[in-house]
């Protein structure tokens, strides 16, 4: 067994999929902790025992309390964290078990129900869409009433996009909803009045806030901007800083900070997304962790480690100062797998595209060869991490990296061909004008140039 250092604050990382891999936790979070792993009752987290345990201790989640014995049979600890959504209440308990701070029951819950917590921010008066649960089939017609269309039909739990579809009439949302309510996986599902974003060009019309919460204070650390979705809902990539004007930064960060106190957030790292709309910022979703992929973000933009400060929060010790800080642009794009994609088979172009001036770093994020997974997720097949100048050259960067690269992918009809990166759905726009800054009061064409948030 792996011996735990008195010098150090010991950490319990609850752990399934996440927001950080094993390696990035024993990297990151084991240099400022000893670390204990609770493995979840998940295929993911039992294929990555042999690698955890290389490293740390580990011991399984079988409940609060039991969980807690077997944790303090392995010594004495300061703190619990996860970086899954689908582990906070796991995490919340096992902490409230061990005697240590972390998001408490009921805020573990909110963070994770998105019924409930469209619920809790609508008491507490923040303005957000219509919205409605549907459990059985029977349900949508009561939904789409209270709702109305266009609307956005999602799993009440769920990340990555995952069975989340844009409904524009009544007869296909019936049908998939029927669909989706009669797998008989006992999920329930969301629907919500479709948030409509200011036009912003290429880029998204949404961004996220990443914050850290001690005691009840918060600390925005970042605005995160992202790319435009790629239909439905699926993610292509992000960015440091947002392209938007001081005073939507400023309401961006006002309305998170409501929205994280509505939730009872006391402690914690959370990613928050908020569509930028015309009549102000509005709740996506809050998510009780750290941003996935943020973290890189924040190591070549400001020169913060997030992994490592969320444990040092759960421990209850002072966080690091730095200094380091880049007025470049500091971004991360993934190349996304088309819809009916059933095997990424091969990938040329890797390495010409790490000799790309200013790519930080390439990373395939699947198995290559591999099985993937068709339909409306988010398929990611890699992650481009870079930095430039400006948008225009973050742009021009992202598209020569795409040119550089092709995919052999098998379809589910079993045809295989050779993909270029930039012909993938996720492929960037080439158009040689860059957006406004986004802002409730932006004109496009008449915007000062972006400016940098902190």
């Amino acid at each position: 067994m792996t011996e735990l250092s008195p010098a150090k604050p010991t950490v319990v990382v609850v752990y399934d999929v996440g927001s950080a891999s094993p390696l990035e936790i024993v990297r990151h979070v084991g240099a400022v902790a000893d670390l204990i792993f609770v493995l979840a009752p998940s295929e993911h987290a039992v294929a990555m025992e042999p690698i955890i345990c290389a490293f740390a201790p580990a011991v399984d989640w079988i409940d609060a309390e039991t969980t807690a014995q077997a944790v303090r049979a392995v010594g004495t600890t300061d703190g619990v964290v996860t970086f899954s959504d689908r582990r906070l209440r796991e995490a919340s308990a096992l902490a409230a078990a061990l005697g240590h701070t972390f998001h408490a029951g009921d805020t573990a819950r909110l963070l994770t129900d998105k019924n409930a917590q469209r619920i809790a921010l609508d008491a507490a008066g923040l303005p957000g869409p219509r919205f409605a649960q549907l459990r059985h089939a029977k349900d949508w017609q009561g939904a789409v009433a209270a709702v109305g269309l266009p609307a956005v039909l999602k799993p009440t739990v769920g990340e990555g996009s995952i069975d989340s579809y844009l409904i524009d009439d009544t007869d296909t949302g019936s049908a998939t909803a029927t669909r989706l309510l009669s797998a008989g996986d006992g999920r329930t599902f969301q629907l919500e009045e479709l948030l409509v974003g200011v036009p912003s060009g290429r880029f998204g019309d949404y961004v996220g806030v990443e914050s850290n919460t001690v005691d009840g204070v918060v600390e925005h650390i970042a605005i995160t901007g992202k790319f435009a979705l790629v239909p439905p809902f699926r993610e292509s990539g992000q960015f440091w800083p947002a392209p938007v004007d001081d005073a939507t930064a400023r309401a961006a960060r006002d309305f998170t900070s409501s929205a994280l106190a509505a939730l009872g957030l006391r402690n914690g790292m959370t990613h928050t997304e908020l569509k930028l709309t015309a009549a102000g910022p509005r709740i996506i979703e809050v998510n009780g962790r750290v941003g996935g992929f943020v973290n890189d973000l924040a190591l070549r933009h400001l020169g913060r480690d997030l992994l490592a400060e969320a444990a040092l929060v759960a421990c209850r010790r002072p966080l690091p100062t730095s200094e380091s800080r880049t007025d470049d642009v500091t971004f991360q794009f993934s190349s996304l797998a088309p819809n009916d994609t059933v095997f990424i088979e091969a990938v040329a172009g890797v390495g010409d595209v790490r000799g790309v001036d200013g790519v930080a770093s390439y990373h395939l994020l699947v198995p290559c060869p591999g099985p993937l997974t068709p339909g409306v997720a988010t398929q990611e097949l890699d992650l481009l991490c870079g930095t430039a100048r400006d948008f225009p050259a973050m742009f021009a960067l992202i598209e020569r990296a795409q040119r550089t690269l092709r995919f052999k992918l098998r379809s589910a009809d079993g045809q295989r061909r050779w993909v270029a990166a930039h012909e993938l759905p996720s492929a960037p726009s080439t158009a040689s004008a860059v957006a406004p800054l986004v802002g409730s009061h932006t004109q496009p064409g008449t915007a000062s140039p972006p400016g940098t948030i902190r």
